[in-house]
């Protein structure tokens, strides 16, 4: 019985020590502070925040090469690719306002993620998507135009707290000095 319960309380802790999240908001005050130590972005693991769905209608003679995931819904075949939570990214490119990050391998295969505002440096790196003349919200990824399932669109870029701090550090050990 003493064991039964110790295993439970073991059980209970790493529970609730896993499921707290240890990733923070990229923000542009991250970005400069980062800049300004000439740290590299590629040594830096990003994540996205939520799920992404990129959807696209498949021409019939497309079906069978494409890469994703093909579904036939009302007579059309439909490529969808899946991001998870959380999924693993690296750092392709970037300007004052955007950072492409790809989360697969392959040319073109990075997702764009645009600056969002320019009112202070608290802002966040958020999906940019454009909209399209049904207002779905569209992308382009792997060269090709895909619509992004609504909520999507509120995905932003994440990095772990303990890596962005362990890149800031910079330490040096101070020897002392003794009397003559």
């Amino acid at each position: 019985m003493k064991y039964r319960l110790i295993l439970i309380f073991l059980t209970i802790v790493l529970i609730i020590s896993s499921s707290c999240s240890k990733k923070i908001l990229f923000t542009q005050d991250i970005k400069k502070r980062l800049e300004e130590k000439n740290l590299d972005f590629s040594k830096i693991q990003f994540y996205n925040s939520n799920k992404i769905i990129l959807r696209r209608i498949l021409p019939f003679d497309e079906a069978n090469i494409a890469k994703g995931e093909i579904k036939f819904e009302n007579g059309k075949y439909i490529e969808r690719i899946i991001f998870n939570k959380f999924t693993p990214g690296i750092y392709e490119n970037s300007n004052s306002t955007k950072m492409d990050i790809s989360f697969e391998n392959g040319n073109n295969k990075f997702i764009r993620f645009n600056l969002d505002g320019f009112k202070d440096y608290n802002n966040y790196y958020q999906i940019m998507i454009s909209k399209d003349k049904d207002n779905y919200g569209t992308i382009i990824y792997d060269s090709l135009e895909y619509n992004i399932q609504p909520g999507c669109e509120e995905t932003k870029l994440l990095v772990r707290k303990k890596e962005i701090y362990k890149l800031e550090i910079s330490q040096r050990v101070v020897k002392g000095k003794k009397v003559r």
